[in-house]
């Protein structure tokens, strides 16, 4: 893989470890806006503003794109201590930093291109409630997923779809650019609310594909 890493910012974290001191000065400050949070039904954007700073979006980043690769124990501190703080930005936290090695998977034209966001926040929904038909070069993918944490603060977003094949169907996940969905406003939850779990929908959005872009599995 050939990607141009970001100089990093003489403000950012050099490393996971420096991530880890970063949220814990934050831990007061997060649980003065949980209760903001909670009402927005979204993150805060100044809790957004200061987690990206401190580096938490680049923790499972691999290191040859800017990010830190940390290790599961790092990470694991690193959201508990959000948590603390606030347990909606963590959840969102969590599912972007599982989410932001998928990349990696694919050929280099598409992980060069998805992993030019240098603190990338990208979510998935692995319910294959979407379809993806072949086209030339390409697929056009068209579905509805529910349950999408916190995608309308994403850049990305990798849904499951069903695609024909010669022998029936099979599942594939597609990488869709933000600006390609529309997000249905219908997470109203009791707890976590502020985690914006809504619906996210996508139409006729076409998704290139060279060999092995997409992660596929069979059904």
């Amino acid at each position: 893989m050939s990607i141009t890493v970001p100089i990093a910012s003489p403000d950012k974290p050099q490393m996971a470890e420096e991530v880890l001191e970063r949220v814990n000065t934050l831990v007061p400050v997060l649980h003065s806006r949980a209760a903001t949070t909670e009402k927005l039904r979204r993150i805060h954007p100044d809790n957004l503003r200061d987690l990206t700073e401190a580096g938490v979006f680049r923790l499972a980043m691999p290191a040859n794109v800017g990010g830190y690769q940390a290790d599961e124990d790092t990470i694991a501190e690193v959201l508990a201590q959000i948590a603390r703080g606030c347990p909606s930005s963590s959840w969102i936290c969590t599912i972007m930093i599982a989410v932001s090695v998928i990349p990696a998977l694919l050929v280099d034209e598409a992980a060069e291109e998805i992993y030019a966001k240098p603190d990338l926040r990208m979510t998935a929904a692995y319910a294959p409630t979407g379809q993806a038909m072949p086209v030339r070069g390409g697929y056009r993918v068209t579905g509805r997923w529910l349950w999408n944490t916190g995608g309308i603060h994403g850049q990305w977003f990798m849904p499951a779809c069903m695609t024909p094949t010669d022998t029936g169907e099979q599942t594939l996940m597609a990488a869709l650019p933000a600006a390609a969905l529309a997000y249905q406003d219908n997470w109203r939850a009791a707890g976590m609310s502020g985690t914006a779990t809504n619906t996210v929908t996508a139409t006729d959005v076409f998704v290139p594909a060279p060999p092995n872009y997409f992660p596929q599995r069979p059904c």
